[in-house]
């Protein structure tokens, strides 16, 4: 399970994923360790920037991040990626409904 997972493995990259790529319910009982995991490494990761960061960060709750300008960063960063999402949304949208009427005209 994922408790078990996150406490058996020594590897960050191994941890992170186990626990930020499932639902924060699954490891809730663990939350505070997570939490103090995260703090506790966070100035390393940022130093060397693993890849394995780099593509979680984002997974990362806001609560654990110990940097409040990180914060506002990356909450930049997942305000822009939402903002882009539903530009691609709307657009796949209206184009479904562009194509609704053309298919309608040709009747």
């Amino acid at each position: 399970n994922v408790i078990h997972l996150f406490h058996s493995h020594t590897d960050d990259a191994l941890k992170a994923n186990n626990i930020f790529g499932n639902a924060r319910t699954q490891w809730s009982p663990i939350e505070a360790e997570v939490k103090h995991w995260v703090y506790r490494s966070w100035d390393k990761w940022i130093e060397e920037k693993p890849a394995w960061f780099e593509e979680m960060r984002g997974m990362i709750p806001e609560d654990f991040i110990p940097s409040l300008d990180e914060r506002r960063r990356i909450n930049e960063e997942r305000a822009r990626a939402e903002a882009a999402r539903n530009k691609k949304r709307r657009g796949s949208f209206l184009g479904g409904i562009g194509e609704i009427a053309r298919k309608g005209r040709r009747k």
